[in-house]
C-alpha cells in the first residue's frame, strides 16, 4: 500500500459529516488529503492507528476536544497481517460488521496482481456484502470500456458486455466521461436515461457507478445494482468511494506492472525469434519456432501464411491449447481466403500494409460477411483483436504473419505494430535468405551432377568404386574425380579440388574437368596433362587453386605413375587389411607455374587397393592433419575385405563429423588379375 493525495480528496476529516476512507500504518490517508491538526497523525488520530496495529477495532472523536463528529476504525488485514485501517466518519455510516467485510474486500484488492482476480473480488465479493444483485468493472481501453468483470444474480448475454464506447448511452461510459458518480435511483429514472438497460420484466431497481480515479485520470468504472430502491447518501457514498478508490490504484498497479512485463516478454520474444531466425536455414521449421515463442507473449494465437502460386499454404499456426489449434486448421481449411479480398492476410499480402483490428465485434463480423457457422467459429475461438503484417524482403512479399489475441482479453494497439513489422520484416528476410541459399544450393548441385561420372566403364581388369558426398547443409565444393580406360588398357584415375565452395567453385570444377578429359584424350602422359592445365590456367588468368592426385595404373603389371600437385597421398589397403601410404613427390597446386612436375612410379603389391580421397575427409577444424590420416589408416581396412560402393560408403561415416561442412570424396582402384 501507498500513500497518495488526489486532488479531489476532502482537506479535513474532522470536519466531514460522513465519510469513509482507507489509511496505513502510519496515519496517512490513501485517497485522502492528510489532517494537519496537533491530535491527529497524518491525519488519523493517534489512538485509532495504534488500535490497528493491535489488530483491534476503535470508537471515538475525530478530535481531542470531543464533539458531535466520531470515528469508527477497523483493522485492514492483507495475507494475515495488518497493513492500514479502515475510517468511517460520522454516525450514519454502515455498522462495525459492514465495516469489517469492507475491510475484508478492500484487503484482498490490495494484495491482487491480476486484473481478472481483481475483477472478481470487487464484482462477487462487493455483490455480497452490498446486497447487490448485479456489478460490473470495467477499464479505460482506447476509446471504450472492456468489461474485465461481471457479476449477476439473473442470467446475462456475456457476448453484450464485453466492450461498451465512450459515446453509448451507458452509466458506465457516462461516468467515465464526467469523471463523477453517476446514480439511477429508480427504476423509471433507469429506463429514462438508459433505456434497455435491464430487460422489461425486471421489477424496482437503483444503481449506482463510481469513476475509478487515479489523481485527475480515470481508468475505468465500477457499477452496482441493487433489487430495490437504495438511498446513496453521503455515509453510503463515502463506503463506495473507498471501495472505488482502492480499486483505482490496483488497477493503476496493475495495468504498470503489465505495461512492464508486457515490454520485457516482447523483447524476449523478438531476441528469442531473431536468434532463431538466425541460426537455421530450415525456414519452414524456423517459422513454426517463431510461431510458438509469440504465444503468450505477443499473442494467444500466431499464424503464419506464405505465398505460394497466388495462394496461401499455411506454414505454422500456435495456441497453448493443441485443441484451438485443430480448430483454428478447421476454420482456415473450411474457409480459405478470398485472395481478392480487399481486407484481411489478401489484402495485407497484396497492398504490404499493415491491418490493425483493435476490436473483434458484431460489427466486424457484419462487414466481412461471416455467416452463423462462421461467427459461431470465431465466437468459440474467442477472437478479441487482431494484427496481420507481411512478410517483405527485397521489395517482394511473400506471405503473412498474424497474430491475435484472444481468451486473455488483450488487445492490439497502433504501438504494437511497428514492433510487429519488424519482426515480421527480420522473418522475411530469413526465409528469403534461406530460398537464395536454397536454390545457389540447387545450382551447385546440379552443376555438379552433370559434370561428375555416375558411372564408371565396365572392365575385367579393374575394379573402380567411388563416394561422393557434397558439402554439409550450407553449401557445395569443388571435389571432382574421374576414372577412364584407355585404349592400350591402362586406367587413368583421378581426384581433384578447386579450393573455395558454392556455385563459383561448382563452375571452376567443372571447366578444370572438362580440360582434364580433352588433355587426357589427346596425350594422358601424367606431366604432359598437368603441364596443359597449368598452361590453360596461366592463359585464362584463372584464379582459383586446384589440387590433384593423377594416377595412371598399369594393367597386370602391378605398378603405376603418380603425380601430385598439392593434393595429400595415397594410400594402398592389402586385402589383409593392412595399410601403407604411397611416398610419392609432390609439388605445387595446379596453376602454380613451376615448370616440369616429378611423376613417381609406384610397384603394387598383389590384391592391393588404391584409395585417393579429398581432404574433407580427414580435415579437422582445431586438428592436427596427421590425426586425421592416422584415423584414415586405421579405418581404411575394411576396404581388404572387399571393394564395392558400400564399403566406402561405411568408411566416410565413419570419419565423418557432424558440423563439418566439407565435399568428401573417395576413389579406389584394385587391378584384377
Amino acid at each position: 500500500m501507498t500513500s497518495r493525495e488526489p486532488s479531489s480528496a476532502p482537506q479535513d476529516l474532522c470536519g466531514a459529516e460522513r465519510y469513509v476512507l482507507v489509511a496505513d500504518l502510519e496515519g496517512r490517508a490513501l485517497g485522502a488529503g492528510p489532517v494537519d491538526t496537533p491530535a491527529t497523525l497524518g491525519g488519523v488520530p493517534v489512538e485509532a492507528v495504534e488500535a490497528a496495529r493491535r489488530g483491534e477495532s476503535w470508537t471515538g472523536p475525530a478530535s481531542p476536544s470531543g464533539g458531535a463528529q466520531r470515528l469508527r476504525t477497523v483493522p485492514l488485514h492483507l495475507d494475515g497481517e495488518v497493513v492500514g485501517l479502515v475510517v468511517l466518519a460520522g454516525d450514519a455510516g454502515p455498522d462495525v460488521a459492514a465495516t469489517a467485510d469492507l475491510a475484508r474486500v478492500v484487503a484482498d484488492i490490495a494484495g491482487t496482481t491480476d486484473l481478472y482476480v481483481l475483477a472478481k473480488v470487487v464484482t462477487a465479493s462487493a455483490s455480497e456484502v452490498l446486497g447487490a444483485d448485479a456489478a460490473s468493472l470495467c477499464v479505460l481501453d482506447g476509446d471504450a470500456l472492456r468489461v474485465v468483470g461481471l457479476h449477476s444474480t439473473r442470467p446475462v448475454d456475456p457476448s453484450q458486455w464485453r466492450r461498451i464506447p465512450l459515446v453509448a448511452t451507458n452509466p458506465l461510459a457516462e461516468a467515465v466521461r464526467a469523471g463523477e458518480v453517476v446514480v439511477g435511483a429508480t427504476r423509471a429514472e433507469i429506463d429514462r436515461r438508459w433505456p434497455g438497460l435491464f430487460p422489461p420484466e425486471t421489477a424496482e431497481r437503483s444503481l449506482i457507478v463510481l469513476p475509478l480515479m487515479t489523481g485527475e485520470r480515470c481508468v475505468g468504472s465500477v457499477g452496482l445494482a441493487f433489487p430495490e430502491l437504495r438511498a446513496f447518501d453521503g455515509g453510503s457514498r463515502g463506503y463506495l468511494g473507498a471501495l472505488a478508490d482502492s480499486c483505482a490504484q490496483a488497477i493503476e498497479r496493475i495495468q504498470a506492472t503489465m505495461i512492464a512485463a508486457a515490454a520485457s516478454a516482447k523483447l524476449r520474444y523478438l531476441a528469442d525469434a531473431s536468434a532463431a531466425l538466425a541460426t537455421s536455414l530450415d525456414y519452414e521449421a524456423t517459422l513454426r519456432r517463431v510461431a510458438d515463442l509469440a504465444v503468450p507473449a505477443f499473442a494467444d494465437w500466431c499464424a503464419i501464411d506464405l505465398l505460394e502460386e497466388g495462394s496461401f499454404r499455411r506454414v505454422a499456426v500456435s495456441h497453448v491449447d493443441p485443441a484451438k489449434v485443430a480448430l483454428a486448421q478447421e476454420l482456415w481449411e473450411r474457409y480459405p481466403p478470398q485472395m481478392d479480398a480487399p481486407t484481411g492476410a489478401p489484402g495485407v499480402a497484396r497492398t504490404g500494409v499493415s491491418e490493425l483490428v483493435e476490436h473483434v465485434d458484431d460489427e466486424l463480423l457484419d462487414q466481412l460477411g461471416l455467416d452463423d457457422e462462421q461467427r459461431r467459429l470465431v465466437r468459440e475461438l474467442q477472437l478479441r483483436s487482431g494484427l496481420t503484417v507481411a512478410l517483405t524482403a527485397r521489395g517482394r512479399t511473400l506471405g503473412v504473419l498474424a497474430f491475435v489475441y484472444a481468451e486473455s482479453g488483450r488487445s492490439y494497439s497502433p504501438a504494437d505494430v511497428p514492433f510487429a513489422e519488424d519482426l515480421a520484416r527480420r522473418a522475411a528476410l530469413a526465409i528469403d535468405n534461406s530460398q537464395l541459399h536454397t536454390e545457389t544450393l540447387e545450382v551447385a548441385l546440379q552443376l555438379q551432377r552433370a559434370v561428375l561420372p555416375e558411372t564408371f566403364p565396365d572392365s575385367d581388369r579393374w575394379q573402380v568404386a567411388v563416394h561422393y558426398r557434397p558439402a554439409g547443409r550450407t553449401d557445395v565444393g569443388g571435389d571432382f574425380y574421374d576414372a577412364i580406360t584407355l585404349p592400350d588398357g591402362r586406367l587413368v584415375a583421378l581426384v581433384g579440388d578447386v579450393m573455395g565452395r558454392g556455385v563459383a567453385a561448382a563452375a571452376a570444377m567443372a571447366q578444370v574437368r572438362a580440360a582434364l578429359r580433352a588433355f587426357i584424350a589427346l596425350d594422358p602422359d601424367p606431366r604432359t596433362v598437368a603441364g596443359r592445365v597449368d598452361t590453360m590456367f596461366d592463359r585464362l588468368d584463372i584464379s582459383q587453386l586446384v589440387t590433384m592426385l593423377y594416377l595412371v595404373v598399369q594393367p597386370g603389371a602391378g605398378s603405376m605413375s603418380v603425380l601430385s600437385a598439392g593434393h595429400l597421398p595415397a594410400l594402398a589397403v592389402g586385402a589383409d587389411g593392412s595399410t601403407r601410404w604411397l611416398e610419392v613427390a609432390g609439388s605445387p597446386p595446379l596453376g602454380v607455374a613451376v615448370g616440369e612436375r616429378p611423376v613417381t612410379d609406384v610397384a603394387l603389391r598383389e590384391g592391393e587397393t588404391v584409395l585417393a580421397y579429398s581432404d574433407g575427409l580427414v580435415e579437422r577444424r582445431g586438428e592436427d592433419l596427421d590425426d586425421g590420416l592416422q584415423r584414415l589408416a586405421v579405418a581404411a581396412g575394411v576396404i581388404g575385405s572387399g571393394l564395392n560402393d558400400t564399403v566406402l560408403v561405411r568408411l566416410a561415416d565413419e570419419l565423418s563429423v557432424a558440423g563439418h561442412d566439407d565435399d568428401v570424396t573417395l576413389l579406389a582402384v584394385r587391378a584384377i588379375g
